[in-house]
């Protein structure tokens, strides 16, 4: 049969008393109420809850999101996912918008759509050779021609020329072919440096349509229209 405490105790009653296992001893009341009190009591929990949870959670976290730059709690790959989603529309958006402004963004050559005339100045009623040649200042490319003339059977083209390659390859034209009113004008014409001309030729068969009157002014202008380096930028066509 196994002793009971009591009984253990009893074999050396001094030492039970004073490790205070005897039931009423002072050394059971402090030994008890000491440990009890030392560890269970408020002090004890809080300091150690205060320097834990201060140094461990609060300043650890404050620490590493201040030089970091990390939120407390890491996002999630679909938050991630997400604020890249918004990221790029966002830059996308910005990025069209930019280019009502400056169609050239993110080119390295900056191309617009220019106009490039000429003109010769024709007496109304009196018929004459049509003769007009004109350097542009920038590189260009002709892809519309217009004329002005006032209707029908006014002025007769019978070339145009642009760096030396004629792109009237068949018979007379009438320049009423070539009205601003015109639909289907797109042409593809050489591309022309300040060093090329383009030309226009042809003949004014003397008639004079209304309003027009005898013996009057009016200046006959051919103009090409079409994208040109702008004056100054990169002549780098690739």
């Amino acid at each position: 049969m196994r002793p009971t405490s009591k009984q253990l105790a009893m074999r050396d009653p001094a030492l039970a008393s004073a490790l205070g296992i005897l039931p009423g001893s002072q050394r059971n009341q402090d030994f008890g109420a000491d440990f009890g009190a030392d560890f269970g009591s408020d002090d004890y929990g809080d300091d150690a809850g205060d320097d834990y949870g201060d140094d461990m959670t609060g300043d650890f976290g404050d620490d590493a999101g201040a030089e970091f730059g990390l939120a407390r709690r890491a996002p999630s790959q679909a938050a991630l996912h997400r604020a890249w989603a918004v990221r790029a529309r966002q830059k996308a958006v910005g990025r069209r918008r930019r280019r009502l402004l400056n169609p050239n963004l993110d080119s390295d050559i900056v191309v617009e759509r220019y106009s490039f005339s000429m003109s010769q100045v024709l007496t109304v009623g009196t018929a004459a050779t049509i003769s007009m040649t004109q350097n542009p200042q920038v590189t260009f490319r002709p892809q519309r021609l217009t004329m002005n003339t006032p209707s029908v059977g006014f002025v007769e083209i019978t070339g145009i020329q642009v760096a030396n390659v004629n792109a009237q390859v068949g018979g007379i034209a009438d320049a009423w072919d070539f009205n601003a009113n015109g639909v289907g004008m797109a042409m593809d014409l050489p591309t022309l440096s300040p060093a090329n001309q383009a030309s226009v030729s042809g003949s004014y068969t003397g008639f004079a349509p209304a309003p027009l009157q005898d013996d009057q002014s009016f200046r006959f202008i051919a103009s090409f229209k079409g994208p040109a380096i702008v004056a100054g930028g990169s002549t780098n066509l690739g």
